[in-house]
């Protein structure tokens, strides 16, 4: 298991969104992105793009970059289920001039008018036929998709990504099981209600663990699964920190876990508490990167 990386630097920009501290190797940048988007960063649109901007810088450097499937630089077709923000395919649309990368999600949230001529941004079910010709891809990647897809429809989802990659391509998933480790009374209970709702739902975050056992029975080889533990507080640097705050945009956001019979001032201090629990029990996320080849 890995250990977590340093804290993206962050600083609010004339947006007042999220901006992060480009690489010096980015031509396209965190703060290009975020002119793209020109969202309203009160509006709850505006609150999911900086979550998931923020999600984005801790996966990458939790991965030291993009991606761990071995990419040649020639790959011409990369596709993305679940783009949401788009930041993803941006950053690896201008690492990979060549290649055109087409995304699905059915809430985008990615930029309306500008953004690089080889990213494609459409809108679509998840739970449909995927768009695209049999083996038209050279790449697919999902990241924190999975675990949204209900039971009933989880084959088909794997059935279509398979069928749309082409021979020797490669698939990877950045995934999680929504739950934490060493976790304490109040968050437990909280997590406890999180899987509730989500099985009402159809959904069960735990099958992400079945990904590795489906790949080969599917026809993938060269399987291989990464964890990583990422901390969730001040105790585990500033990454940590990092995905504090990511928990914290998401509790925010998701009204099904707000406590209506709080106050404002009430579900503050509660989250407060929560995230004092996290320090005092050095609470962590685990996730999963799982790659796999398509046979020939």
């Amino acid at each position: 298991m890995s250990s977590p990386s340093e804290k993206i630097e962050i600083h609010q920009d004339e947006f007042g969104g999220i901006e992060f501290e480009p690489e010096s190797d980015e031509e396209f940048s965190i703060e290009k992105i975020k002119r793209r988007h020109d969202y309203d960063k009160d509006s709850h649109a505006g609150k999911l793009i900086d979550r998931s901007l923020l999600m984005h810088y801790v996966f990458k450097r939790t991965l030291n970059g993009n991606h761990l499937a071995p990419l040649k630089k020639d790959i011409k077709k990369c596709f993305e289920l679940g783009y949401s923000s788009g930041i993803l395919m941006m950053e690896m649309a201008s690492e990979f001039k060549s290649c055109n990368f087409y995304g699905i999600d059915n809430r985008p949230l990615s930029p309306k008018d500008t953004y690089p001529d080889n990213c494609h941004f459409e809108m679509g079910n998840f739970y449909e036929k995927i768009p695209y010709p049999d083996e038209y891809f050279d790449f697919v990647y999902l990241r924190l998709t999975m675990v949204h897809v209900k039971k009933s429809h989880y084959d088909f989802v794997m059935k279509e990504m398979h069928r749309i990659l082409k021979k020797g391509g490669w698939i990877e998933f950045m995934e999680s099981d929504q739950t934490f480790l060493q976790k304490g009374p109040i968050y437990k209970k909280l997590e406890q209600e999180v899987f509730e709702g989500l099985q009402c739902r159809d959904i069960d975050p735990l099958k992400i663990h079945e990904i590795k056992d489906i790949l080969p029975k599917m026809g993938f080889h060269n399987v291989k699964v990464n964890t990583f533990d990422i901390s969730l507080g001040g105790y585990g640097g500033e990454i940590g920190e990092n995905m504090q705050d990511v928990w914290k945009m998401w509790i925010n956001l998701n009204k099904d876990f707000k406590r209506d019979h709080m106050t404002s001032e009430e579900f503050n201090k509660y989250v407060e508490t929560i995230c004092s629990e996290f320090e005092e029990y050095k609470t962590f996320h685990t996730v999963y990167n799982i790659v796999g080849q398509k046979k020939d």
